[in-house]
């Protein structure tokens, strides 16, 4: 077997060793953008729109692919989040990794790469958001570690975008310390964001709980300031001193 040398990109020569580390790097890369390729196919808008300089529409995109539940969604926002989203001369979008890309949009595998890419802006409120729209997809994994991971993520970090996930993942999750995690920080949000159906029915839900923090979160809202409760709705306080004896009661067993 004849062994040949091999350069990196400056042309300078390698071993053998060096040369298949390289190699397998590489192949690895075009083997996961072939796999997002494959996984994604997603509105043009939307890839725009979360490509472009609005926060709105940004905001809209991000919140279009959770509500979404499609699959694709995960892979596209994982890449974007890892900063693999680059824009080509004519506003194309790609996932770029190396010297291989994707179409963002159709998942076609783009070669070669185009020169002078720009990359979309990625500030840290954008990375927040993406991190609880990842963790709010990854509740769907089939892996209990995976969606275990998220939930836990997710009750500290969860906004209304990652809402309709938390719902769909709780009429299917069956284990019960994910499913007191996710109920808890639906109810929170929705307490946060809710017109006052929803915060009341989100107060009667925590009454099912039998987490800890869900004590803390039904005795802030009966807290008050100075000579002020927190929460000003008289209805609301009355349903949470109600759902907070049905859980001191449970979790004093």
């Amino acid at each position: 077997m004849v062994l040949k040398r091999c350069s990196d990109g400056a042309g300078r020569a390698t071993s053998n060793g060096g040369c298949a580390a390289r190699v397998l790097r590489r192949a690895i890369a075009f083997g996961f953008l072939l796999w997002i390729g494959s996984a994604i196919a997603i509105a043009p808008e939307t890839v725009r729109d979360l490509a472009g300089d609005d926060g709105d529409a940004r905001d809209k995109a991000i919140t279009t692919l959770v509500a979404s539940g499609d699959p694709r969604a995960l892979p596209l926002l994982e890449a974007w989040r890892n900063g693999n989203a680059r824009r080509d001369a004519s506003e194309r979008v790609l996932l770029v990794d190396g010297d291989t890309a994707v179409d963002a949009a159709t998942g076609a595998v783009v070669a070669p790469v185009p020169p002078d890419l720009d990359e979309p802006t990625l500030n840290n409120r954008m990375r927040r958001e993406l991190d609880s729209a990842i963790n709010a997809l990854r509740l769907a994994s089939p892996d209990v570690g995976v969606r275990l991971a998220a939930a836990k993520a997710l009750s500290g970090e969860a906004d209304g975008v990652a809402l309709p996930a938390i719902k769909a993942a709780l009429e299917k999750e069956t284990d019960s310390g994910i499913r007191g995690s996710l109920m808890l920080t639906s109810a929170s949000i929705e307490l946060a964001t809710g017109d006052k159906d929803t915060r009341l029915a989100a107060v009667r839900t925590l009454a099912d709980s039998d987490h800890e923090a869900t004590r803390t979160l039904l005795q802030g809202l009966l807290a008050k300031q100075g000579d002020k409760f927190v929460e000003p709705d008289d209805g609301i306080r009355a349903e949470a001193a109600k759902s907070l004896r049905v859980v001191e009661s449970r979790l004093a067993r």
